[in-house]
């Protein structure tokens, strides 16, 4: 049956370009680009994992379905994992959230971009810039003990003050 309709097709160069016209048209229908992804130019990690939000939106009259990458410039600082693939009804917009590791504190530039479940880019990188900062425990544990220091020596502070001026009062 396939091979009969290609044998159809073979000779009718005019019903060939008349479907290609077609879909030709329907591709360019829609002034922007089929796909886009949106996202903050700036993100700050409070801790060593944290989640960022891309926003997807499909603006064929179709269901698309994407996978968006991220690259950085500093790997060893930051690393993303990879989300799975996500399906964006025709028209509509989808949240997909990235899960990020930061391995050490800094600023890391990171380029985000949709591709197509088989690899192909289907939109360009677009830049964010990712403040990072991993208080592990080693760095949680001198904020807690600076904080203790802090109040004792205020206290004692508070102390000695308070007894100097029964001293001049009485004296």
């Amino acid at each position: 049956m396939a091979r009969g309709g290609s044998l159809r097709w073979e000779d009718a160069e005019t019903q060939q370009q008349a479907w290609f016209d077609a879909i030709d048209r329907r591709l360019a229908a829609t002034a922007e680009p089929p796909v886009t992804l949106d996202a903050l130019p700036r993100f700050s990690m409070t801790g060593a994992t944290s989640d960022f939000p891309v926003t997807v939106t499909n603006h064929l009259t179709d269901p698309a379905v994407v996978r968006v990458a991220v690259s950085t410039d500093n790997p060893q600082r930051i690393r993303f994992t990879a989300p799975e693939p996500v399906t964006v009804q025709a028209g509509a917009s989808s949240t997909v959230m990235l899960a990020a590791t930061a391995a050490g504190g800094g600023v890391v530039t990171a380029q985000v971009h949709l591709e197509s479940v088989d690899g192909r880019r289907l939109t360009p990188d677009t830049e964010i810039t990712v403040e990072t900062t991993n208080f592990g425990a080693i760095a949680w544990t001198l904020v807690i003990v600076s904080g203790i220091v802090l109040v004792v020596s205020t206290a004692l502070r508070i102390k000695k003050v308070r007894a100097r001026q029964k001293g001049v009062g009485h004296g």
